[in-house]
């Protein structure tokens, strides 16, 4: 995974995370979606895993 698209995962997902309601699974759903839109690429976003209790709105 390159620096740019760890920087933006990050930037995405804790953007999300930083309002109510505060879901982990949405925010890294989320994150991962918009780096397959920007980095078409698996390498960049296909290692950004959620193991646990899943949302309600994914």
């Amino acid at each position: 995974m390159s620096d740019e698209a760890a920087y933006a995962f990050a930037d995405h997902a804790y953007t999300a995370l930083a309002e109510p309601p505060f879901e982990v699974a949405q925010a890294v759903h989320t994150a991962t979606r918009r780096l397959w839109a920007s980095f078409r690429a698996p390498l960049l976003w296909a290692s950004h895993v959620h193991l646990g209790p899943a949302s309600d709105t994914i």
